[in-house]
C-alpha cells in the first residue's frame, strides 16, 4: 500500500450545510432528507480542517478515527450524502456558492431595477377612521386603508406609478379602497387599467356598496377580492356575497379568521354560498396568541414538507420573498416595501429612487431570518418562511415551536 495516500472525507456537491453553535445541519437539496449532529466531538472535526465546511473535502488522520467520528461519517456516506477516499494530493470537488457582492449595486441601469418590482397594491382611497377592529389590517396583509379623513390619490399620480413600473417585469396590481366605487376618478382608473396586460385584481369590503355600472367598466382580465371579516357575517353580508359573485367576474373571498369557531362559520358560508374561490387569513386582534400558536406556528415537519433545491436556500439568504419586488402606496401618497416600517419613498419620487431605497434596507425587501435573533442561532433559517407581516405585528420573529 502507497504510504503517501492521504485520507479523505467528501460530501457531495448537493449536499447543504448550515452551522451554528446547535450543531451541524445536512441537508440534501435532491431528496430532501437531512441529517442533524449536536456531538461536539464532531463538529470540532469539521472545523479543525476547514473553517469552511461548504469546502466539501475534508482530510483526517487516524487519530480521527475514534469512535465517534467514522460512525457519524459512515451514516452520511450510507445516506448517499459523502464518501471516503485516499489520495496522494488533495481531491478538487466543486460545491455551488453564492455570490452576492455586485447584486445590488446602486449604479445599476434603470431598467433593472425597474426589474425588481412585481406587484403594486394601491389604495385609492381610504376609510375615515373609525372604532373598528380592522384599521390596523393592513399591515397584515392587504386590506384597506383607514384614514383621519377621507383621502384619494389622483389618478395622475397613480399612472405616472404604475407607467414607470410597467417598463419592467410586474405582473400583478391590487386596487384598493375605502369602497373603491367611491374613487372620484374611477372611470379614468378603469379605463387606463384595462389597457394594461397585467392581472388586476380589486379588493372590496364585505360592507362595500356594489355598483353594476362601475363594474361592467372591468374587463376580463379583472378579478374581485371580496374581504370578508367572519366576526361580522350576519344577513347583510349573505346578500352582498350573492352580488358580488353574480357580478360577472372572476371572484375570490378572503375569509378574516380570529379564532376557532370561525371555521365551523366559514365551512357554512362556503357551503350556502357554494364559493369556488376562497382564502383564509388570520388575523391576530391582541388577544388571540393561543389561535394564532396553534394554527400559524409552524413546527420542524411544516418547514420541511417541501424539498429545498440549492436556488431556494440561495434566495433565503439574500431576499425576503415574502416582501421582495412589492411596494404598497397609500392613498395619502406614501409608498412602502413593508406597511409596517417607515416608508421608502412617496409619489412624487422617482420609482427606480424608491427601489434603490428599499433594496438598500434591511428592514424589508432584505430582512433576513440569519440578520435577525433568535433565528440567527437556528439551523433551519435558510429553509423557514421569510419573516412577514405576522412576525412585525406580533413583535415576535420565530413564530415555530422550534427551540433556537
Amino acid at each position: 500500500m502507497n504510504s503517501n495516500l492521504k485520507k479523505f472525507f467528501f460530501l457531495e456537491p448537493y449536499i447543504y450545510v448550515e452551522e451554528t453553535h446547535k450543531g451541524l445541519f445536512f441537508y440534501n437539496t435532491l431528496t430532501g432528507s437531512f441529517i442533524e449532529n449536536n456531538n461536539s466531538f464532531i463538529i470540532e472535526f469539521f472545523n479543525k480542517f476547514n473553517k469552511n465546511i461548504k469546502s466539501i473535502i475534508l482530510e483526517f488522520d487516524d487519530e480521527h478515527m475514534e469512535k465517534e467520528v467514522k460512525p457519524f461519517l459512515d451514516i452520511l456516506r450510507d445516506n448517499f450524502m459523502g464518501d471516503f477516499v485516499s489520495s496522494s494530493s488533495n481531491p478538487i470537488q466543486v460545491s455551488p456558492f453564492l455570490k452576492i457582492e455586485q447584486m445590488f449595486d446602486v449604479n445599476e441601469e434603470v431598467a433593472n431595477y425597474i426589474d425588481n418590482i412585481l406587484e403594486l397594491t394601491i389604495n385609492i382611497n381610504s376609510y375615515k377612521y373609525t372604532d373598528t377592529p380592522y384599521t390596523d389590517a393592513y399591515k397584515q396583509f392587504v386590506y384597506s386603508f383607514y384614514y383621519k379623513q377621507n383621502v384619494f390619490l389622483p389618478f395622475k399620480y397613480i399612472k405616472k406609478v404604475i407607467d414607470e413600473c410597467k417598463k419592467g417585469s410586474i405582473h400583478s396590481i391590487n386596487i384598493v379602497g375605502g369602497n373603491i366605487f367611491d374613487y372620484p376618478e374611477l372611470p379614468s382608473l378603469v379605463e387606463y387599467l384595462n389597457s394594461l396586460e397585467q392581472c388586476k385584481y380589486y379588493y372590496f369590503n364585505i360592507y362595500d356598496e356594489i355598483s353594476t355600472s362601475f363594474l361592467k367598466l372591468f374587463k376580463s382580465n379583472s378579478e374581485i377580492i371580496l374581504m370578508l371579516p367572519v366576526s361580522c357575517y350576519d344577513e347583510y353580508c349573505s346578500e352582498n356575497i350573492n352580488r358580488f359573485l353574480n357580478c360577472g367576474l372572476p371572484t375570490t373571498v378572503n375569509f378574516i379568521v380570529e379564532d376557532y369557531t370561525h371555521f365551523d362559520i366559514m365551512s357554512n358560508i362556503l357551503s350556502k354560498h357554494n364559493i369556488k374561490s376562497h382564502k383564509t387569513l388570520p388575523f391576530y386582534n391582541k388577544k388571540n396568541y393561543i389561535f394564532f400558536k396553534e394554527y400559524v406556528f409552524l413546527n420542524k415537519n411544516d418547514i420541511f414538507q417541501q424539498v429545498f433545491s440549492y436556488k431556494d436556500i440561495f434566495r433565503n439568504k439574500t431576499i425576503n420573498t415574502h416582501y421582495f419586488g412589492k411596494l404598497l402606496i397609500r392613498s395619502d401618497g406614501k409608498i412602502f416595501a413593508n406597511p409596517n416600517q417607515a416608508n421608502v419613498g412617496t409619489v412624487n419620487e422617482s420609482i427606480v429612487s424608491v427601489v434603490k431605497e428599499a433594496l438598500n434596507c434591511d428592514k424589508s425587501w432584505r430582512l433576513l431570518r440569519q440578520n435577525v435573533s433568535p433565528c440567527s442561532n437556528c439551523l433551519y433559517k435558510c429553509f423557514c418562511p421569510p419573516i412577514s407581516n405576522y412576525e412585525q405585528v406580533l413583535e415576535k420573529n420565530n413564530l415555530c415551536a422550534i427551540n433556537t
